[in-house]
């Protein structure tokens, strides 16, 4: 899983103005996004794309941030939808 998840995290790291914060993690990691992640996971899912749970859920102050996860049943072409 930790492979699919690092595939992911490489994808996300290459889109402009996204940073993965969470340095070390298993299927589950955290990225900053350029505007506010709750209207981007509304976004994709408009795509049938699961996104994530934006940190805003849990609570106030970093609304740029997503909670992603990768699992063996995420693939190549689930991360290159998400990244797009």
């Amino acid at each position: 899983m930790i492979v699919v998840a690092r595939d992911l995290a490489v994808a996300l790291s290459k889109v402009a103005g996204v940073e993965v914060v969470t340095k070390r993690y298993f299927n589950e990691f955290a990225v900053r996004l350029p505007k506010d992640a709750a209207s981007v996971v509304e976004a994709l899912a408009a795509r049938g794309v699961i996104a994530g749970v934006p940190f805003s859920r849990l609570g106030a102050g970093f609304d740029d941030h997503l909670l992603v996860a990768a699992t063996e049943t995420t693939s190549a072409a689930d991360i290159q939808t998400f990244a797009a």
